[in-house]
């Protein structure tokens, strides 16, 4: 288990990280997301000994890291470009961290030594790797001649070769076209899985920390302002900061709040296992308490079955839908969605049913 234990960093004056207090249990894997800028790649660096603490521990197994070099730490970064060695073929990049296990004469490591003949559990090692990463029989490939989403399963195969403890991923994927990071994501939470890796990565793509992380912590100003499983913060945001920053673009309170609750089909996350009605529920949120109902756009959909009505204020295609700008009645100018071929104009009155995914409570 990694603990961090008010864990902070310091550039002379400037707050980099500050007082950050996280776990991550063996064999599982915690998203630390935020904007850029907000620290979490300091984070990252903090943890495998590359930045000195100003304040707290970092302990691993109930050890503390203090004074122990990185390369002591018996832990793996990965970044976003790979930083293959590019003189090597892709057996040699995943067959060095394996050959620096054994003794080694040489005062400091010497890439080169990966090029020399590894026994043959070594080179088993080797194929079974590129087998987990989904590369099998890519072992004499040129690094060079490689598709970006291929170099960087060689750089996970290269990463997990040694074992590590703990592999630290940064960014992991941001250099990837979208099609291909949402893809390769998945692959990767199942190559974590399968190989019950514990990892800590650092993203700002919502979507990579959601696929990839059993929990999540996010980060604002250097600081985790919320943590936990991923599902969790995912439909329930302690702020509107988080809220905002996750995907929810509509805060409603008062009367418009408990319209759009009392035409929604299900009952809101916070809602869930407390009893009667959606209505019902719904007024129960909002009346005197000062909450605020957030929604996301795909919260309110199009539809010539729901039960609130609204004006088009203005639709927009995006890649799988029509994202709509209404005024809908009695609430006041939401997002929502369209089906895909929905033709809509500004001035279009139209109907819109409510659903709960996609809902959630803020407190006062």
């Amino acid at each position: 288990m990694l603990e961090l234990n008010d864990v902070g960093v310091r550039f002379g004056s400037t707050v980099a990280v500050a007082d950050v207090t996280l776990t991550v249990p063996e064999g599982e894997v915690l998203a630390v997301l935020g904007p850029s800028g907000c620290g979490k790649s300091t984070l990252l660096r903090a943890i495998a000994g590359l930045e000195e603490l100003a304040t707290g521990t970092v302990a691993l197994d109930g050890t503390d890291l203090a004074g122990v070099p990185t390369h002591r730490r018996g832990f793996a970064l990965m970044f976003q470009d790979g930083q293959l060695f590019r003189h090597l073929d892709v057996a040699g990049n995943i067959r060095y961290p394996l050959s620096l296990r054994r003794p080694n004469p040489d005062r400091r490591p010497n890439p080169d030594r990966a090029r020399r003949a590894a026994p043959s559990a070594v080179t088993e090692r080797v194929e079974e790797l590129l087998e987990t990463v989904g590369l099998p029989g890519y072992g004499s490939r040129e690094v060079s001649t490689l598709s970006g989403g291929e170099q960087q399963r060689v750089a996970l195969a290269r990463a997990l070769a040694a074992e590590p403890r703990l592999l630290l991923l940064d960014e992991p994927l941001s250099a990837l076209d979208r099609s291909l990071r949402e893809r390769l994501a998945g692959d990767l939470r199942g190559i974590l899985t399968q190989t019950g890796t514990t990892a800590l990565l650092v993203t700002h793509d919502h979507d990579e920390a959601f696929t990839l992380a059993d929990r999540m912590a996010l980060m604002f100003d250097g600081r985790i302002v919320q943590h936990g499983p991923t599902q969790e913060v995912w439909t329930r945001p302690a702020t509107r900061q988080v809220a905002e920053f996750i995907g929810f673009s509509t805060f409603l309170t008062g009367d418009p709040a408990r319209r759009v609750l009392a035409a929604t089909e299900a009952r809101t996350p916070r809602q869930a296992g407390t009893g009667g009605s959606s209505a019902d529920a719904g007024r129960s949120t909002v009346d005197g308490d000062g909450s605020t109902l957030a929604l996301r756009r795909s919260a309110l959909r199009v539809d010539p079955a729901g039960s609130l009505e609204g004006t088009v204020v203005s639709a927009g295609a995006i890649s799988d839908a029509v994202r709509v700008e209404l005024d809908l009645d009695g609430v006041g100018v939401v997002e929502a969605l369209a089906d895909q071929h929905a033709t809509l104009r500004a001035g279009d009155r139209c109907r819109v049913r409510a659903h709960a995914v996609g809902m959630a409570r803020l407190g006062p």
